[in-house]
């Protein structure tokens, strides 16, 4: 038997993204609404390491933030919306959790592809910084992952969310990309488990 192959189309560019970046839109046979008690045990799911953090609850989406204390300090965002019929259900935009003021920069990294795992998933990595200049200043270096069957969609954002660095090199080094990644699938794959569909 031949081992699983893992395939990976990415999209790479070091300027600001499109205007209108394109949103999330796959779907399985027959996918199902979770309900509001499959929401409220997505919301009590906790990780080793992480401190939970419930800061968004609604009849048909919660939005947790996972947070990694001590130095360097990390947030993991996982944000599930179930699509209910009769209500909105906004698509997930890839670029709407980089910066403005970053997108603009001449070095700023922001890629996005499909991995395939149980089934093509959508993933963002994005690399910008800011120096302080005048008082402001801005950085980011975030991987995300972004999965939608028709009937649920969901996000999970991991960022470094410690103090300012002093460089662009000190903010993609101190928590490497993979170590990122690896963190958001981590996530992903939980929250996924018991959602009623096959993956």
């Amino acid at each position: 038997m031949r081992a699983p192959v893992l395939v990976v189309v990415a999209a790479c560019w070091t300027v600001a993204p499109p205007a209108t970046a394109p949103t999330i839109a796959q779907a399985i046979v027959s996918p199902r609404p979770l309900d509001r008690a499959a929401l409220e045990r997505l919301r009590e799911l906790s990780f080793d390491g992480f401190d939970r953090q419930p800061h968004l609850d609604s009849d048909a989406s919660i939005e947790v933030r996972h947070v990694r204390a001590g130095s360097p300090r990390l947030y993991a965002t996982a944000t599930v919306v179930a699509c209910r019929p009769g209500q909105p259900c906004r698509a997930f935009e890839l670029h709407d959790t980089l910066l403005p003021e970053l997108r603009d920069l001449a070095d700023t990294v922001f890629e996005h592809g499909t991995q395939v795992r149980a089934r093509p998933v959508t993933f963002v990595y994005q690399l910008a910084f800011l120096p302080m200049t005048g008082g402001h200043g801005a950085y980011s270096h975030a991987y995300s992952l972004y999965d939608d069957d028709g009937a649920n969609r969901i996000r999970v954002v991991v960022q470094d969310a410690d103090d300012p660095p002093a460089s662009r090199d000190e903010l993609r080094t101190r928590v490497p990309r993979e170590t990122l990644e690896a963190i958001a699938k981590t996530m992903l794959d939980r929250y996924t488990r018991d959602w009623p569909h096959a993956r």
